[in-house]
């Protein structure tokens, strides 16, 4: 296909100039709607961290199962998920 020259008038444009004009105005037309503002869910994360552990009160997420406390409490207390999460299953 090559370069195609369009004739407008006495000024002569090829193809990959028109394309890029069509770009930056691609681009002008996103940009229009402003800075978008972050979406972060580390607080969303940090307010879900209500589990705790009353030996070394790591926390733990709402979502976290009770194998991985009782991993948590035998591994690093020696103890069982009643000492360390007494809390835990008893809502």
């Amino acid at each position: 296909m090559g370069n195609v020259c369009v004739q407008m008038g006495h000024i002569r444009f090829t193809s990959s100039l028109l394309t890029g004009a069509k770009a930056q105005q691609k681009r002008e037309r996103a940009g229009k709607g402003g800075p978008k503002e972050a979406k972060s869910s580390l607080k969303v994360n940090e307010q879900a961290r209500n589990i705790q552990c009353t030996v070394c009160k790591q926390t733990f997420l709402v979502t976290t199962r009770q194998p991985a406390l009782e991993e948590h409490a035998s591994n690093r207390h020696s103890k069982t998920l009643d000492v360390c999460f007494p809390t835990f299953g008893k809502a």
